[in-house]
């Protein structure tokens, strides 16, 4: 009589996945530098030059030339939310003028990533960041 190959349902319905928990561990502890080196050959620059351009482009979109805090605080509100018509008026003011400000880029038109930080630097310098 021949003998039957039983199998364990457990360690069977397990081992399929184990592949997929290596590369998930995988990409958790290492897939930032993953994507860093695949971006910096495909940009074709040195993969520390690429984080410092990821670095710059995130902070300028992260930090607005204006942010609502500004506002907030032009606004003065009180505890209860309310303002008189002439604090308003003044307040709403002061916030055209954050919002019109000229800010004179070096570069109105960069063509580079040097030329980009110079542009933020400059607005940063403007808003005495």
């Amino acid at each position: 009589m021949a003998r039957r190959y039983h199998r364990n349902a457990i360690p069977a319905s397990i081992v399929p996945l184990v592949p997929w928990a290596v590369a998930g561990l995988v990409a958790y502890f290492f897939g930032g530098k993953i994507l860093t080196a695949i971006g910096s050959k495909v940009a074709g620059v040195s993969t520390e030059e690429f984080k410092e351009d990821v670095q710059t482009v995130t902070k300028s979109i992260a930090s607005p030339i204006s942010t609502a805090k500004d506002m907030a605080s032009a606004l003065k509100v009180s505890a209860v939310g309310y303002i008189s018509p002439e604090e308003q008026a003044a307040a709403i003011a002061e916030i055209k003028t954050r919002l019109t400000k000229a800010i004179v880029l070096p570069y109105p038109n960069p063509q580079s990533q040097a030329e980009f930080r110079a542009n933020i630097a400059a607005i940063d310098a403007a808003q005495g960041r």
